[in-house]
């Protein structure tokens, strides 16, 4: 969990719209809360132990309270303080557990924001050394600095234990051992070879069509979006669209059929969840109520579900 807090002159809020199906009963009308701390909460995917991550989380708040000597909490769902959300069902199962543990002390005043809308909000920092504070929380306890372990999937960790060898074939079908092969007469395939066996994807100078595709106003980066997404200029689209038709009159001639598959899919899928692990590289994940799911590739399986 992720753990934002704010020792407030107020914070008064308003919950307008639903986020989600899921979402609490809310009431209507503004509510305002004075001289609290308010616990912007975030729940992360890692957070499976409701009860010991709640319990984590009520401990540290109750400490901040004490420091800034603070009766009143406001525990606030706040999901943009992460980049690895948990679940919807998981997240509002914790936030309502850490707002329990208050429960048996009777010094703090507590209250929860609703989960599960979009919400306008004015708060007033005091402003103090202790004002604003941030905790990084697990089920056993504050996380101090410690770097997250990257998640990999269990198809890349036996791929790195396979013992690989690399060959070159002439033309004949015969098998070369590349440090062997005479590449004099094939530098290309020299340059190849070199970049399939390192495995290294980065470039030290600017790949020419990179410069091409900018001296032709075919396409170019967008800044509102990642770098694997292009802007395309009138010449660019129009190039698209053709090999796009050339393309698909080829396959239509060949007897293919056109089909038309979702944007996104259900990373829980059994037919998929194999299939991602193995290409785990650059997914974009959407949240939808407590489900995952992440939008399709270039090379789109949904025919094969049809």
């Amino acid at each position: 969990m992720k753990l934002l807090t704010v020792h407030a002159d107020f914070l008064e809020y308003e919950a307008l719209t639903k986020a989600t199906t899921s979402a609490e009963e809310a009431k209507k009308g503004k509510i305002r809360v004075e001289e609290c701390l308010v616990a912007f909460c975030a729940v992360e995917e890692g957070d499976k132990d409701v009860k010991g991550t709640a319990a984590s989380a009520a401990k540290e708040m109750m400490s901040i309270a004490e420091q800034v000597k603070c009766k009143r909490i406001v525990i606030y769902p706040w999901v943009h303080l992460t980049q690895n959300p948990s679940s919807l069902g998981v997240a509002l199962s914790v936030l309502k557990e850490t707002e329990k543990e208050f429960s048996s002390d009777a010094s703090l005043e507590i209250s929860r924001a609703p989960f599960g809308w979009y919400k306008s909000f004015d708060i007033k920092c005091k402003g103090h050394p202790l004002s604003e504070l941030s905790r990084s929380i697990s089920a056993g306890g504050e996380k101090k600095g410690k770097a997250e372990e990257p998640q990999i999937s269990a198809s890349l960790k036996a791929e790195d234990k396979l013992a690989k060898k690399y060959y070159i074939m002439d033309l004949e079908g015969n098998l070369h051992e590349p440090e062997k092969f005479d590449f004099s007469k094939f530098q290309n395939l020299k340059k190849f070879a070199n970049y399939e066996m390192s495995k290294v994807r980065a470039y030290d100078k600017e790949p020419p069509h990179i410069k091409l595709m900018k001296e032709h106003n075919i396409s170019d980066y967008e800044p509102g979006s990642d770098c694997g997404n292009l802007r395309w200029y009138p010449n660019g689209t129009l190039i698209k669209r053709l090999l796009e038709q050339s393309i698909t009159e080829c396959c239509v001639n060949y007897g293919g059929m056109e089909v038309e598959t979702p944007l996104m899919y259900d990373f829980e899928h059994p037919a998929l969840k194999k299939y991602l692990n193995r290409f785990p590289a650059r997914q974009y994940t959407v949240l939808s109520d407590d489900k995952s799911y992440f939008l399709r590739f270039a090379a789109c399986f949904g025919q094969f579900l049809m």
